[in-house]
């Protein structure tokens, strides 16, 4: 009889034992979780926009005690609300299905001042719903951003002297096209303007040129210039530029060169002659008419 309950006593503890493995070994394959990026909009961002990412939290089904996730911001991004942390509780949200997926949207602004290039999103998760300092597991996901920003080339087409206007040539030389550029001359030594010092042109896209007249006297140097422009994000943005003015470059120019006058001394002498000539026949043919009427 001892003996019997000897051997109950260890079946029964190797019952346990079994139940307690196989529950240990279930808990970590049940909330073994892992995290991919599903959406980014817009791709690639840009510079002083917001992008809307999509995460998605796989393997949440049987988490008991639910699951938690933070979005960890460095620049250039940012969150309006501020809060980065979203939470999902159990049983309310997680269902019986072991490969159930939690999704988890962030509206994230991207800084204005932000660079072209490839910046990292890091996301921390792990079951429960207190997120440990050591007990999370994290990914980083790439987001590519565009700068709205663009650059141009400034060149003197050409200059008028007797009318005083002066034509500058405008190449939008930056990949992103841009919309109300206006030309500004501010005030300088270098150049006076006549009138406005402000031209609107218009819509440029990349890789595009136009130009801007201004009524000016400008002097040899540099010409110190404002870019306005709307770039791709609706952002009004200004771009300084300098601008160098050589008169001698103008000076022998087909809008600059007076006309010969040689050919016109030329012309006027042949109309004098032509015109004395006709003068002298005529008189000379009245002349000879009131002679013959004596004659008779």
């Amino acid at each position: 009889m001892k003996k019997r309950t000897i051997i109950d006593g260890i079946i029964l503890s190797l019952i346990i034992l079994v139940f307690a493995s196989s529950s240990l070994g279930s808990t970590g394959s049940e909330c073994d979780l892992d995290a991919t990026l599903i959406n980014q909009d817009p791709y690639p961002a840009l510079s002083g926009e917001y992008i809307e990412v999509l995460f998605q939290i796989n393997g949440v089904g049987n988490c008991e005690s639910g699951a938690i996730a933070e979005l960890v911001l460095e620049y250039p991004f940012s969150l309006d609300g501020g809060d980065s942390t979203r939470r999902i509780e159990s049983p309310t949200y997680i269902g019986g299905d072991h490969n159930y997926n939690w999704n988890i949207l962030y509206k994230v602004r991207v800084d204005r001042d932000a660079l072209e290039g490839d910046y990292d999103l890091e996301l921390r998760y792990s079951n429960g719903r207190i997120l440990h300092s050591d007990l999370y597991t994290f990914k980083k996901f790439p987001i590519i951003i565009e700068d709205g920003r663009t650059d141009f080339e400034i060149h003197v087409e050409s200059y008028n002297f007797e009318t005083r206007n002066l034509v500058l040539e405008i190449l939008n030389i930056g990949n992103q096209d841009v919309e109300a550029l206006t030309v500004e001359i501010p005030k300088q030594e270098n150049i006076i303007i006549k009138g406005s010092n402000r031209n609107i042109v218009g819509d440029l896209d990349s890789n595009e040129y136009t130009t801007a007249d201004f009524e000016a006297v400008p002097l040899d140097g540099e010409i110190v210039m404002r870019l306005h422009y709307t770039d791709s994000t609706n952002e009004r943005r200004m771009l300084g530029k300098t601008v160098s003015y050589d008169s001698t470059y103008f000076v022998d120019s087909l809008e600059n060169k007076k006309p010969e006058k040689t050919t016109t001394y030329i012309v006027v002498g042949v109309i004098i002659i032509l015109g004395v000539f006709l003068f002298l026949r005529r008189r000379k043919k009245k002349k000879s008419k009131k002679k013959n009427k004596f004659d008779i």
